[in-house]
């Protein structure tokens, strides 16, 4: 089996977090909050990921999205949890049969520690969800191309 058909099957590592964090980074601001219970973009993705029990694959296809919304808005008004979570599910849903719905997202979301609890609710994931596909055009096809050139920053 070729190295990339191998890599979509494993598990996100650390430094793919650190590459996508710092992608989305690069393209959003974060948006005021009434508080301050956002929890860093990182640990966000970390806590997702694992909740979810997503693979490289779907979490490289995210990347795709990211870099579609990338090069058509180069700056968005928005948290950098709400492009990571959108792109998240929209390719969990296009390239899985069996995706988590829009509801256990909004619970793998919800993240506390001794003072403050974070998470989305499920009218948010699914708002966030059709916001998403809109910027995108409902153009959520993944060719090879686009999918390898993600890869080969990781492999």
């Amino acid at each position: 089996m070729a190295p990339h058909v191998q890599f979509i099957y494993k598990p996100v590592q650390p430094e793919m977090i650190k590459h996508v964090a710092s992608v989305i980074s690069s393209i959003a601001t974060i948006a005021p909050t009434p508080n301050d219970t956002i929890p860093p973009l990182e640990t966000f993705i970390t806590i997702l990921v694992r909740s979810s029990g997503v693979k490289a694959g779907t979490f490289i296809s995210t990347l795709v999205y990211i870099n579609r919304l990338k090069s058509r808005f180069p700056i968005r008004r928005c948290t950098e949890h709400h492009i990571f979570l959108a792109t998240l599910i929209l390719a969990a849903k296009y390239l899985n049969d069996s995706s988590p719905w829009n509801r256990r997202w909004a619970e793998c979301t919800v993240m506390s520690n001794t003072i403050n609890t974070f998470g989305f609710s499920y009218t948010e994931v699914n708002k966030m969800e059709r916001q998403m596909l809109a910027l995108l055009n409902w153009d959520l096809h993944i060719d090879e191309e686009e999918l390898y050139r993600e890869l080969d920053h990781f492999i």
